[in-house]
């Protein structure tokens, strides 16, 4: 389990991290597995580029693809709307805004 991520959850603090060569800020909502055991975070991507174009919006990321994890001292507050504390895509859940 990926501690540092349960900790932002926990504080609602966005986090800076490096993902598929690209820096990003993301709010972290849930923590968890999924059925195939991959670790992942769903999360509120709120700067940086992704594959598909898109600067924001809703990601699940691979936690072993996340590089460079910082947490910073921005809070986020209220989850986003559109946050399911059930995230269908995971099969077990850590920790949840």
């Amino acid at each position: 389990m990926n501690s540092p991520i349960c900790t932002a959850i926990a504080a609602t603090a966005t986090i800076s991290f490096t993902y598929s060569g690209a820096t990003r800020l993301a709010e972290p909502h849930c923590h968890g597995f999924t059925a195939s055991g991959k670790e992942v975070v769903r999360a509120y991507q709120v700067e940086g580029l992704s594959l598909s174009g898109g600067t924001e919006g809703w990601r699940l990321f691979n936690v072993a693809d996340i590089h460079d994890l910082q947490l910073l001292d921005i809070p986020f507050g209220e989850p986003r709307r559109g946050f399911n504390p059930l995230d269908p895509a995971m099969v077990e859940v850590h920790c949840h805004v």
